[in-house]
């Protein structure tokens, strides 16, 4: 889930866009990305440079995963609902850790 967020900061992109990122749109460090919003509109693709700390991260994502972020417990892509809902969930129990 780190990786999902880290790349959501550093490329701009809403929370189901890192989903589907994969090793094909990374042109050394560059990502091209068509998100899901403009895909619909325009069909537009953006080309964000891809910071060194997240580069080194997106390196040692498994080789033969379709996409950069999988689940830890199946090693397969998030579905967009589930990874909805554990976003949601881990927010809620950073907030509550915090000190008043």
């Amino acid at each position: 889930m780190a990786l999902a967020v880290r790349m959501g900061a550093d490329f701009g992109q809403r929370e189901g866009d890192p989903l589907r990122m994969h090793r094909e749109q990374r042109r050394a460090d560059i990502m091209r990305i068509r998100p899901q919003k403009t895909r619909r509109r325009t069909n537009r693709v953006i080309e964000v440079p891809i910071l060194p700390e997240l580069a080194q991260m997106l390196n040692e994502t498994p080789k033969e995963a379709a996409v950069y972020v999988i689940s830890e417990k199946n090693g397969g892509p998030y579905k967009p609902d589930n990874f909805r809902h554990m976003f949601a969930a881990s927010g809620t129990i950073i907030m509550s850790n915090e000190a008043p």
